[in-house]
């Protein structure tokens, strides 16, 4: 006689499905709106019926009342979704915010409103940092706190101030597209970071001098280079171009990564009847694309620069100006700045008598400086226009460390005395005697005042 086959065992509910005991409806709501538990969390969770899809969501609370009120929110913003032809299963979780704020912005680096460098940038942080530890986070749960522990991991690593700002700008430009996108109804307060402005050191004319003669001696030398922390050297061949250089950044303004993109097509020169000047019109960096103009000096330099290319072969249009015959331009300018960092080193230049490290960046300093020490009358705005940069920046990297003594002729200036010894030309003290006739007149409502600032300054 044959034995019954053993009947196999129950089938096991899965965790997640839910418990018939405890679904509950909301009470003013349609039956299709449903709160439950699983056992898989000890929290309630909400479903709802819509758009034939069901969607679910955790409340993240054991109490029914909490629950509900989240299940009433839950519903209302389904609604809200699905009103605006928005996908209503779409949750706002941080990845899919991030990524959808990517894909906007390569499409404004398409249109050429964002530089390309900026969006690697973006990515770079957003990979190595924003997303392990924003990844799966509701972007409405995103508060303060949680983006302040997130500085403070990023703190315990050893990175400075100025790169928290960069994460911390990272992080905003996601939130401030899921506001955008209507995934939360305001953008949640953001830590402040303190940092100190870290300007780079500048050269005196005298030390420009010096590096100067200096560079043309190292021409063709060989040297040895093992940086910091590294256990490899380097060889690096000093050439002509960091001289050229050197003059050209501080006849131009130019950045270093301006150096990259010049080619002599971007470069005109202007004579006229007063000036001779080089118009830059290289592509936009940093933000900005506007013309640059050059000393008198820089259209010397750039002659200079044309012969020798023109003795290489790389004085067409589409050549670059500075190591034309390195494709890679991020790499010829890594080039560069170990040969500048080389005659630094050999002139004891590296620091600046402050402390401040010098660097490729600081000729870009050197001529700003010289500017605002030696021109006559030139305003902010003109020469942070010139400069590709603002009036703000200037003021806070490149001027930082002027003192007031050394403009001691501009302060006491008198427009009054200038202009009377250029329509007379008379003495400087006929024409402060000239200009004081030619000032207006002293209302009563100065008079107390300018008595009072007499008897201060004792005069009678």
């Amino acid at each position: 006689m044959l034995e019954k086959p053993p009947e196999p065992p129950t089938r096991q509910r899965h965790k997640t499905v839910p418990l018939a005991q405890s679904m509950v409806r909301v009470r003013g709501y349609p039956t299709k709106l449903v709160l439950f538990k699983s056992p898989a969390s000890p929290c309630f969770w909400v479903r709802c019926y819509m758009d034939h899809k069901m969607i679910k969501r955790s409340t993240r609370t054991q109490s029914l009342r909490e629950a509900t009120e989240y299940a009433k929110t839950f519903y209302d913003e389904l609604l809200l979704r699905q009103r605006r032809a928005l996908p209503i299963n779409d949750l706002p979780r941080f990845e899919l915010c991030a990524q959808d704020m990517l894909s906007t912005f390569d499409k404004k680096v398409s249109r050429g409103e964002r530089a390309a460098s900026t969006l690697v940038n973006e990515r770079y942080r957003m990979e190595a940092d924003v997303m392990p530890y924003f990844r799966d986070l509701d972007v409405r749960e995103i508060t303060y706190d949680v983006i302040d522990r997130f500085l403070e991991r990023l703190s315990d690593r050893g990175l400075s101030a100025a790169t928290l700002k960069l994460h911390l700008s990272t992080v905003r430009k996601v939130l401030v597209h899921a506001h955008q996108r209507n995934y939360i109804s305001h953008l949640p307060a953001l830590p402040s970071i303190e940092s100190d402005d870290n300007p780079r050191g500048h050269f005196t004319r005298e030390e420009f001098q010096q590096l100067m003669r200096r560079v043309t001696t190292m021409a063709g030398q060989r040297h040895t280079v093992r940086y910091t922390g590294d256990t490899t050297t380097r060889t690096v061949v000093i050439t002509s171009a960091v001289a050229d250089l050197m003059d050209f950044m501080t006849s131009t303004f130019v950045r270093p990564t301006d150096i990259k993109v010049l080619r002599h097509k971007h470069v005109t020169v202007v004579r006229n009847q007063d000036n001779q000047y080089l118009r830059l019109s290289h592509p936009e960096t940093k933000g900005h694309s506007a013309p640059m103009i050059s000393m008198a000096a820089g259209v010397a330099v750039y002659a200079r620069m044309l012969r020798g290319a023109a003795d290489t072969g790389h004085d067409d249009p589409e050549d670059y100006l500075f190591l034309p015959e390195q494709g890679n331009r991020t790499y010829a300018l890594t080039q560069l700045r170990r040969q500048f960092d080389c005659v630094l080193n050999a002139c004891d230049l590296k620091l600046a008598p402050d402390g401040q490290k010098r660097t490729l960046y600081s000729l870009r300093h050197t001529a700003i400086i010289w500017r605002l020490l030696n021109s006559d009358g030139l305003d902010l705005l003109t020469l942070a226009r010139n400069a590709r940069t603002s009036p703000v920046m200037i003021d806070r990297f490149y001027a930082r460390y002027l003192q007031a003594e050394q403009q001691v002729d501009l302060i006491q200036s008198d427009r009054h005395v200038r202009r009377a010894r250029e329509r007379l030309g008379d003495s400087d003290e006929q024409a402060r005697v000239t200009a004081d006739h030619k000032r207006e007149p002293v209302t009563s409502k100065q008079k107390p005042l300018r008595a009072r600032l007499g008897n201060v300054s004792g005069e009678s």
